[in-house]
């Protein structure tokens, strides 16, 4: 296998299709989306799942009339406002807005995988603040309900990765969106690119075992460890 192939996805993302008449979705139908969901998410670590990622067969099961249902599944994350709840989101759809400006945040994807069987870390630059609508469930409530909503941090990031996933995109679909650290070869460097001090950068990074950087002079994907050394090439 050539070095350039070694980062794999678990599968290909494709595009989802809307759900008809959300609101007139039974309660006992969401629950069993919701209790799905909520098992693979607890079961694998993840913060939150694009319907997509969900095995046909399983989504079937659910009965879906659609093969990709654009849904997502955000469990509880903490955010300046208080812990948002778990909840679906049906049919989301979201714009950015300027306000203030791009923020960096740190992600893992559950559709990207490298050589050694690891999620790696990524630093991604995302609007800092969005806005969108969506039909918002939770357990206890009837029915689905269409809200408009606006968030930010970590709340807002969350989101948009998955809104991302409903449109078969990964954070590979777009280098762009991966921090760039050409010609950065050491944690100094990389604290101050990210201008933050040795101590925290040094926190963050051994976070984590792997993390996922793409460096645009070379137009490739790196994987580096918890020291900030480049330790092979993953992806072209």
């Amino acid at each position: 296998m050539r070095e350039s192939e070694r980062l794999v996805q678990y599968s290909e993302l494709k595009p989802t299709e809307e759900v008809d008449c959300p609101e007139k979705i039974s309660t006992e139908a969401l629950l069993n989306w919701w209790n799905v969901a909520k098992d693979i998410c607890d079961t694998n670590g993840y913060t939150a799942l694009a319907f997509n990622q969900i095995q046909r067969n399983t989504l079937s099961k659910l009965g879906f009339d659609v093969e990709r249902p654009s849904i997502i599944y955000v469990g509880e994350i903490p955010s300046h406002l208080g812990t948002i709840s778990e909840q679906l989101l049906i049919n989301p759809n979201i714009q950015t807005i300027d306000i203030l400006g791009d923020g960096v945040a740190i992600e893992a994807c559950g559709s990207i995988i490298d050589s050694d069987n690891i999620n790696p870390e990524m630093f991604i630059i995302r609007p800092a603040v969005i806005i969108g609508g969506a039909y918002f469930w939770e357990p206890g409530k009837t029915g689905a309900t269409y809200k408009e909503f606006s968030t930010a941090q970590v709340s807002g990031s969350v989101i948009q990765h998955e809104v991302k996933h409903l449109e078969g995109k990964t954070a590979l679909s777009d280098p762009s969106q991966i921090l760039d650290f050409s010609d950065v070869h050491t944690l100094k460097e990389m604290q101050k690119y990210l201008k933050t001090d040795r101590y925290s950068m040094l926190e963050i990074l051994t976070r984590f075992k792997h993390w996922l950087i793409y460096d645009s002079s070379s137009k490739d994907f790196k994987i580096i460890n918890p020291r900030g050394q480049f330790i092979r090439n993953e992806f072209k």
